[in-house]
């Protein structure tokens, strides 16, 4: 279980290329490891970097960059986002530095962390459940903020009537991220593994996947 919690800001970062079967995503982290962003593939791979630094100056925002390369395939980040997208993990076991952030956005955070996997909310339940009922919108800014979206689930959080509504991770992903999420729930294993093929060569061709 991650431990949704403020920390001290980093005055130093590391950021990693993270290979999956989806495409690359980005990741800062702290130097003993702790996981402070992580970014979506983008069809640009600059842009994904680009996003990490952006997104963690919000909790860092005195840190520099070291450009660090390819993550090694035993670190935890990089294990646990190939078993995601095998359809073999439903939740991420990371220790995250998440810096400086306000007890609003961390109580939505950990609120949507709640969501089990293949499970969908609406901002409004959110809002109700950290006792916030008329705070909606903030809600969706909180989530807006989530710098690590798929570690802690923000695309399960939709508008009340079905729409997908907004996604940190960037256009086009929360879709397919519920659609996948949707069909490892529900389909035999030997299903699930031709539907999991599927999807990826879905991504694949929407640039989305590199």
């Amino acid at each position: 279980m991650n431990a949704i919690t403020p920390s001290a800001p980093l005055d130093f970062l590391e950021l990693w290329r993270v290979p999956t079967p989806w495409g690359e995503f980005a990741a800062a982290m702290a130097s003993e490891g702790a996981l402070a962003v992580l970014a979506f593939p983008a069809r640009d791979a600059k842009a994904a970097s680009g996003s990490a630094r952006r997104s963690a100056m919000a909790g860092h925002p005195k840190a520099s960059f070291t450009e660090q390369g390819a993550l090694p395939p035993d670190a935890p980040l990089r294990r646990q986002l190939l078993e995601f997208t095998k359809g073999t993990r439903r939740n991420f076991d990371l220790a995250l530095a998440l810096g400086r952030r306000s007890d609003f956005d961390l109580a939505v955070w950990r609120a949507a962390a709640a969501i089990r996997y293949g499970e969908r909310r609406s901002y409004g339940e959110l809002s109700r459940a950290i006792g916030r009922p008329n705070a909606s919108r903030a809600v969706g800014g909180a989530l807006g903020l989530n710098p690590v979206p798929l570690v802690i689930p923000c695309h399960r959080v939709v508008r009340a009537d079905g729409a997908i509504g907004g996604f940190s991770g960037g256009a086009g992903w929360k879709e397919r991220l519920l659609e996948f999420e949707g069909e490892t729930t529900s389909q035999p294993r030997n299903t699930q593994k031709t539907r999991k093929g599927q999807r990826t060569n879905e991504l694949k061709r929407a640039g989305l996947s590199r």
